[in-house]
């Protein structure tokens, strides 16, 4: 791996880029494309990441590096929503929270309704009403 140093008195400038559509296919002209830039690689990263959340579409990332306002190098990482599915897993995430969340109220109140029939003693009657529910299906 080679390491170079900018310094300020090259004139060299680097915009980093993320590009994505809003639909499936991109126009053949390319007007449906969105560009965000910024001049942090931290930034770009966590803009990918975004995109895929809110399930956006031919996504791309890259670099150019200008010297003197000049072109000098640019290169694109193309179709990133494809590699991961951070989407799908967030959702999946949200469900199975939702789920637990459902599961824990759920056998606060199983617990509550137990109290009530032995606070009560209804646990016989309930057990009757139970049985004939059973034998009636």
């Amino acid at each position: 791996m080679i390491t170079t140093t900018i310094k300020p008195e090259q004139n060299i400038k680097i915009t980093y880029t993320a590009e994505y559509t809003n639909e499936l296919e991109r126009d053949p002209d390319f007007e449906n494309i969105k560009q965000i830039k910024t001049k942090d690689i931290e930034k770009l990263i966590w803009t990918m990441y975004q995109l895929r959340k809110q399930d956006k579409h031919n996504i791309s990332i890259g670099y150019l590096i200008e010297k003197e306002n000049d072109w000098f190098i640019e290169d694109y990482a193309y179709w990133l929503e494809d590699y991961t599915e951070t989407f799908a897993s967030d959702k999946l995430l949200e469900e199975l929270m939702k789920q637990s969340n459902l599961t824990d109220d759920l056998t606060k109140e199983l617990a509550l309704h137990q109290e009530f029939l032995s606070k009560y003693k209804a646990t016989e009657q309930f057990n009757q009403f139970k049985k004939e529910k059973e034998e009636n299906k």
